[in-house]
Order: C-alpha cells, then structure tokens, then sequence
C-alpha cells in the first residue's frame, strides 16, 4: 500500500474511532467520518466497503494490544515464571 493509500486509511480509523465514541455506532455516519478525516465519503467506502467493516477495524485495533499484552497469561508453566516473563 502506498504511503497516501496507508494515510488516508489512517485518517478515517482515527476519525471513525472518535466518532463511535462520540455517537455510538448506530448514529455514527460515514459523512461525518469522511469530514472528520478531511476526505471525500466516497474514500471510506473504498479502504473499508462498508460502515460496518470499519467499525470492525476500529474495533480490532482497540483489542490488539490487549490480546496481545494477555498472552503471557494464557502460556504454560508456573504462575511466577509466567509473570515474570509478562513483566519483562
């Protein structure tokens, strides 16, 4: 993906993130969306198809990190060995 391509894809998570917070996902439209990241509406549509694909993505990039940070705790072995590991 071009570097303009990975922008404007990250100008629309960031301005749909802020709006699903701000209105919930039902009264969140892609038009406030597209002002919010300073693109043109038909440019949300194209990086994620569908209103409900973005909110997938905006989802998935808040549950990342926490799944990621978890997964020391779902390993094998001893609980202090196990922590110790997470803590470094």
């Amino acid at each position: 993906m071009s570097s303009i391509r990975e922008r404007n894809k990250e100008l629309i998570l960031r301005a749909a993130s802020e709006e699903f917070a701000d209105k919930g996902f039902a009264a969140t439209k892609t038009s406030d969306i597209a002002a919010k990241a300073g693109l043109p509406k038909p440019n949300v549509y194209y990086y994620f198809k569908s209103k409900e694909n973005l909110y997938r993505e905006v989802l998935e990039s808040i549950i990342e990190p926490i799944m990621q940070a978890s997964t020391p705790f779902n390993a094998e072995g001893e609980p202090h060995e196990v922590l110790s590991a997470y803590i470094r």
